[in-house]
C-alpha cells in the first residue's frame, strides 16, 4: 500500500513539472481559420444589458385590388417565369357585408300558407244532408266530416219526491191532467224526480214550464248540456278569392242560419 501511494505521488510531481516547463502558447491548440464571409460571435460581458434595437419591418409592396398575385414556384429558380394566380372572386353581397343577404342581414323564407277551406256547420244530420244535396245541384262539391260537440239543453222537471212511491203517484196525477211526455227518474242526483222534457230551445222550455205550473204543479227548469254528433260540410276555397271569401260565400247562395267560417283545411282521415 505504501508503495502504491509513493508511485502516485511521484507521478503527480512529474505531471506538474511538465506543465510548468511547457511554453504558454503551446498549451491550447490554435483555432481553425473562419470561412470567408463568416462573422465572429463575441459574447457580451456580464452586466446590465443594453436594449436591443427592434427589427425594422421590411417594406411591403402594395398590390392593387384585382391585380394578379405572383407566386414563386420551384421552377422559377432555373429561369422560368413564375406562374400567375388570380385572387378568388367574391360575390358582391359577400364583399360588402360579409355574406349579408337583404336589409336585415338575414332573409327568412316565408313558409307556404296552408290551403283554405269553407266550413259550414255543425249541422244536424238531416239538415246537413239536405244542404249537401242542394249545394251539389249548384255545382259545388262538399265533403262531410262528423264531429262530436256539446250543445246546451233545457230540462223541465218536477223536483224529487220523498220516495219512489210518491213519485209514481204524482206522475199519475200529471197524466190525469193531460200530460203524456213524462218519466220518473229512478236514480242519480235527481232520484224520484219526474222529467217533463229536454229542449234545445230555451223559450220553448220556459213555455212548457209555465203551462204545467198553471195546472197547479211545482215545476223547475235547469240548463244543462248534451254531447251530440254533428256534420261539418267542407270545400276548398279557390286561391284567387282567399282575400274576399265573404263575397265568394254569398255567391254560393248558402241559406240563412248555418254557421260558416274560412279556416285551414283539415287533412282527410
Amino acid at each position: 500500500m505504501k508503495r502504491l501511494f509513493l508511485l502516485l505521488s511521484i507521478a503527480n510531481v512529474v505531471v506538474l513539472v511538465w506543465l510548468l516547463a511547457s511554453p504558454a502558447g503551446e498549451r491550447r491548440p490554435p483555432l481553425p481559420p473562419l470561412p470567408a464571409g463568416a462573422r465572429l460571435l463575441v459574447l457580451a460581458p456580464d452586466g446590465p444589458s443594453t436594449p436591443a434595437t427592434p427589427p425594422q419591418p421590411e417594406e411591403e409592396t402594395a398590390v392593387p385590388v384585382g391585380e394578379p398575385l405572383a407566386v414563386s414556384s420551384p421552377r422559377s429558380a432555373v429561369g422560368e417565369s413564375p406562374p400567375v394566380v388570380s385572387p378568388p372572386l367574391m360575390e358582391e353581397g359577400a364583399a360588402r357585408g360579409g355574406g349579408e343577404s337583404g336589409e336585415g342581414g338575414e332573409q327568412v323564407a316565408e313558409a307556404a300558407a296552408p290551403p283554405l277551406c269553407l266550413e259550414v256547420g255543425p249541422l244536424a244530420r238531416a239538415e246537413g244532408e239536405r244542404l249537401l244535396s242542394d249545394l251539389a245541384g249548384r255545382g259545388v262539391e262538399f265533403r262531410t266530416r262528423e264531429v262530436e260537440i256539446e250543445e246546451p239543453r233545457y230540462w223541465v222537471f218536477v223536483p224529487p219526491a220523498s220516495d219512489l212511491k210518491a213519485a209514481f203517484a204524482l206522475s199519475e196525477r200529471l197524466r190525469e191532467a193531460g200530460l203524456r211526455d213524462l218519466q220518473v227518474i229512478p236514480g242519480g242526483p235527481k232520484r224520484n224526480a219526474i222529467s217533463l222534457g229536454l229542449y234545445r230551445n230555451a223559450a220553448i222550455a220556459r213555455e212548457r214550464r209555465e203551462r204545467i205550473r198553471a195546472l197547479g204543479f211545482d215545476v223547475s227548469l235547469e240548463e244543462t248540456s248534451q254531447k251530440v254528433s254533428r256534420l261539418l260540410l267542407e270545400t276548398p276555397v279557390p286561391a284567387g278569392v282567399a282575400g274576399a271569401a265573404e263575397v265568394w260565400v254569398e255567391g254560393l247562395g248558402l241559406p240563412e242560419g248555418p254557421e260558416w267560417r274560412v279556416a285551414p283545411c283539415t287533412p282527410p282521415p
